[in-house]
């Protein structure tokens, strides 16, 4: 489908307490913001000739399978958001995603933590930690520069974790010097 005015986000969330505080923010931003108030409703819309033109795809990550995700592994719901974010880079190999959930679980932060690493553009934001402002911010931040960052620091730890390769090569688990050498304060002052 053919682009026009200004940026379209769609946005999944299962329920509908938190999700219109960040839709509400970004549509005074001047988003064009479609809400899908669960799996079925997005896969629906997927699924149609008439499929929804795309900028960007936010997806709480913690949601009821439905049916369209009854046959996935999604550990009970706890991991829907990943399998959605898979079929919407599927269906727009370029969109960027990003993963916004309470991740309440530390099995579910790490699954989500690697997933938005494997996924290239991809970034996960805890919701206690991204008021609908910073949501907005990073969203303009990625219009702007074609950077999709969630702007929070990360420790020396952090960047060593994100640093490991997640699959294994010829002499087993190894560092990514690349990734553990950036230092995103750093970027973040220079403009990078």
């Amino acid at each position: 489908m053919k682009k026009t005015g200004n940026p379209r986000i769609l946005f999944v969330e299962d329920e509908g307490v938190i999700a219109p505080f960040y839709i509400q923010e970004l549509k005074l931003a001047g988003y064009d913001v479609e809400f899908y108030q669960g799996v079925d409703s997005i896969y629906t819309a997927l699924a149609s000739e008439q499929r929804p033109h795309v900028d960007l795809f936010i997806t709480d990550v913690m949601m009821p399978p439905e049916k369209s995700l009854a046959n996935e592994p999604t550990s009970e719901g706890l991991l829907s958001g990943l399998f959605l974010a898979q079929k919407v880079r599927n269906t727009f190999p370029d969109v960027p995603v990003i993963l916004l959930s309470g991740l309440t679980f530390e099995s579910v932060r790490e699954s989500a933590s690697q997933f938005a690493m494997r996924l290239e553009n991809c970034i996960l934001l805890e919701k206690r930690q991204t008021r609908p402002r910073d949501l907005v911010n990073i969203v303009d931040r990625y219009f702007r520069e074609l950077v999709l960052e969630s702007g929070q620091k990360i420790s020396v730890f952090s960047r060593l974790f994100k640093s490991l390769l997640l699959q294994p090569n010829f002499y087993g688990v190894g560092i990514d010097l690349k990734k553990l050498g950036k230092d995103t304060d750093t970027e973040a002052k220079s403009g990078h």
